[in-house]
């Protein structure tokens, strides 16, 4: 459950991230949304490259770059779990 509450959170931030760019945000949301996303994206990458090739073992060579990125440890752990 809590997996499945971070995916939809992170949903949730990254529309408004997309927001942010679009500067469609409040004036006092903006930077503060975009330097989150900013950190998020290299937390991500940072994920993926380090845990890329174990997921990649799993799902029969498939990394999933996208699923790495959008949601970070909410996808792999599921995955390295099983």
């Amino acid at each position: 459950m809590i997996i499945t509450l971070t995916k939809a959170l992170l949903i949730v931030f990254w529309a408004v991230w997309v927001l942010g760019l679009l500067s469609l945000l409040p004036e006092p949301w903006i930077q503060p949304v975009l330097w989150i996303g900013v950190a998020l994206l290299v937390i991500h990458l940072g994920e993926y490259l380090f845990l890329h090739a174990k997921v990649a073992m799993r799902q029969g060579g498939n990394s999933g770059f996208l699923g790495f990125m959008i949601f970070g440890f909410a996808y792999w752990l599921p995955l390295l779990r099983k």
